[in-house]
């Protein structure tokens, strides 16, 4: 299972949130806290803006990138 991110296929293993997802396929983490308080994570997922890389579920097929903040 995979999702794009940024153009470049990320691998999913299970259920891991996008954070974990890029960090493991080795991209440098975007976010401070880990658990969604801090809110420096905020990636576009699908469309949608401001959702939190390590508090949302990584799904096959989603489209993720860096949110404009």
């Amino acid at each position: 299972m995979t999702f794009s991110y940024e153009g470049r296929e990320i691998p999913v293993d299970g259920e891991q949130t996008i954070a974990a997802a890029l960090i493991a396929a080795g991209e440098p983490p975007h976010y401070f806290c880990g658990i969604g308080a801090c809110f420096r994570c905020l990636v576009t997922v699908n469309g949608t803006r401001a959702q939190r890389a390590c508090m949302v579920t990584a799904q096959s097929g989603d489209r993720v990138s860096r949110d404009a903040v």
